[in-house]
């Protein structure tokens, strides 16, 4: 704030902006400031130390436009329209004549750093100066590829600014730009991520936009990128594919019409192919967009319709596996599959940690204590507990949006195990409310709260009532659990069945030979000879089984 009272960021400015601007301002010094600083002050050239001066002085206003003041210093001196002069490649202001290609490059790289903070703080500066168009006009025009890495980052803030910004992105034509540097192979993955996202955010929730976005082949140009295929470069490639179906969600997914086009390019299918090979972080988002396209009854037939082309195994055998994996991690199930807790079916209290004696023996007797815990009965403090992650995301509540899509019931070549897992799913919301009514009910009696009668009592029976249902799941999950076992015995009992054929078909045969055999008697030379053809000595009488060498 002292910047703009001082009138120091005035004179700062004074050198930053251009030479045009420079000429248009008038009465930059506010009151207080010498005389003899209000001048127009001592015009900057493009050797070495003024281009570092220049920087300096733009990294400064870019860093203070946070501040009401110094924001409308900032517009007062035309700071944004003259970095936008340094961006506009149809500005040939002679100043800019004056820099050599490095020279613009480096001040153009800085000009978009600076822009970067302007437009969150400064964003109607952008919209008067004609800002978009400039920014769109270079990231056309561009091949330097760290230029337009810049450019779209930019742009990729702009278009979150508000709807006066995506309709002013869009009437200068941000759709075509950058569905085109999107199309293109030779360009950086990176820039084309940002493509990516910039189109999603120019369609999501505007039907005219994507219509015009399908109108120019946007689908299409999106479905050929619905891959995961990180050997393949060198680059990030998990990041581009989550900008590609997070624009798939946004461009795509709530339109009828792009819907059915994506439908009829294969798309369900190629997101398919991905969710199975797809890492957690994506799967998450994944199954996100596929919830909401499978709102759509031909995605859900299309759904049961797909194979995975490695393994053979259907949609429904793929989120099974996901589920089993969910249920595995949170400690929902024994080790027969059945539920570890009726109350808490999804998320299971864990058991506490055993304390180990030999610590809590050091602690009693240790230095600092002195034996003050044992003797008082005062406790420990106990470590806080670590916060869950932002990433450890629980996909069951998706996984069960599409399967209750797709349908629970007609899925063929369920193993035991699926199908006990089916059963939990199908009643996934009871299961939710369950926990919810459980945790308010502990959460009022840690904090000592009692709620009325009648409120306790509806709480008790909407308890009871989801328990009721929980523990239906258990028992139907141990009747499956006594079917596997049956079938693992049977099948024991087939292969050791199985062994004990051939071994009583080894000894038949064994037994006939040995009658059959030529005990105590003496070969002929015929018989001899044939002994000899296969290497064996049959010149004693009987058979010796010794190999002649």
């Amino acid at each position: 704030p002292g910047f703009a009272s001082s009138g120091f960021l005035q004179i700062l400015l004074r050198y930053g902006v251009s030479a045009s601007q420079r000429d248009q301002m008038s009465q930059l010094m506010q009151t207080g400031v010498e005389e003899h600083m209000a001048g127009k002050g001592i015009a900057i050239t493009n050797s070495q130390e003024d281009m570092e001066f220049r920087v300096l002085i733009w990294h400064v206003a870019s860093q203070c436009c946070g501040d009401p003041d110094c924001a409308a210093v900032i517009a007062e001196c035309q700071f944004v329209g003259s970095l936008l002069s340094c961006l506009d490649i149809a500005d040939s202001a002679s100043e800019l004549r004056q820099w050599s290609g490095e020279q613009r490059k480096k001040m153009q790289l800085e000009a978009l750093s600076a822009l970067f903070h302007l437009v969150q703080h400064c964003p109607d500066e952008i919209l008067s100066n004609s800002g978009v168009g400039v920014l769109l006009r270079l990231a056309q025009a561009t091949t330097d590829t760290t230029l337009r890495k810049k450019v779209l980052t930019v742009l990729h803030v702009t278009v979150g600014m508000g709807e006066k910004f995506v309709k002013e992105m869009v009437e200068s034509g941000a759709i075509s730009i950058a569905l085109d540097l999107f199309k293109d192979s030779e360009a950086s993955m990176v820039c084309r991520q940002l493509c990516a996202s910039i189109l999603g955010s120019l369609c999501s929730g505007v039907p005219a936009h994507q219509d015009e976005f399908r109108k120019r082949g946007g689908i299409e140009a999106l479905r050929s990128q619905v891959v995961y295929a990180p050997d393949q470069t060198t680059e990030n490639h998990l990041f581009f594919t989550l900008a590609v179906i997070d624009a798939v969600w946004h461009t795509v997914i709530g339109n009828k019409k792009s819907e059915s086009r994506f439908l009829d390019v294969d798309g369900l299918f190629a997101l398919m192919d991905v969710l199975e090979v797809a890492p957690e972080l994506l799967r998450s988002q994944m199954l996100s967009a596929l919830a909401d396209l499978c709102e759509n009854r031909k995605a859900a037939r299309m759904f049961l319709q797909w194979n995975s082309p490695k393994t053979m195994k259907g949609g429904v055998k793929v989120l099974l596996e996901f589920w089993d994996a969910e249920q595995a991690r949170h400690g929902c199930t024994n080790q027969d599959g059945v539920l570890a807790s009726p109350t808490h079916p999804l998320n299971p209290p864990k058991p506490p940690e055993p304390q180990d004696p030999l610590e809590t023996r050091t602690m009693r007797f240790s230095s600092k204590t002195m034996g003050a815990t044992a003797r008082s009965g005062v406790s420990s403090k106990k470590p806080e507990e670590t916060p869950p992650s932002e990433d450890d995301v629980d996909v069951r509540a998706k996984i069960y949006a599409v399967l209750a899509k797709v349908g629970f019931d007609g899925h063929e070549a369920l193993t035991i195990s699926d199908r006990q897992h089916l059963e939990l799913m199908k009643l996934y919301p009871d299961c939710k409310q369950l926990e919810v009514w459980v945790n308010v009910r502990d959460s009022l009696e840690k904090q000592g709260i009692k709620p009325l009668g009648q409120d306790s009592k509806w709480m008790e029976d909407m308890i009871v009532e989801q328990q009721t249902r929980t523990e239906w799941i258990a028992a139907l999950q141990e009747q499956l659990a006594v079917e596997r076992q049956a079938e693992d015995l049977a099948s024991l009992n087939r292969f050791y069945d199985d062994i004990r054929t051939r071994a009583a078909k080894e000894t038949g045969m064994m037994e006939r030979a040995h009658k059959g055999g030529t005990a105590g008697k003496r070969p002929g030379h015929s018989e001899i000879d044939t002994l000899k053809l296969h290497g064996v000595d049959g010149r004693q009488s009987g058979f010796t089984g010794v190999l002649s060498r």
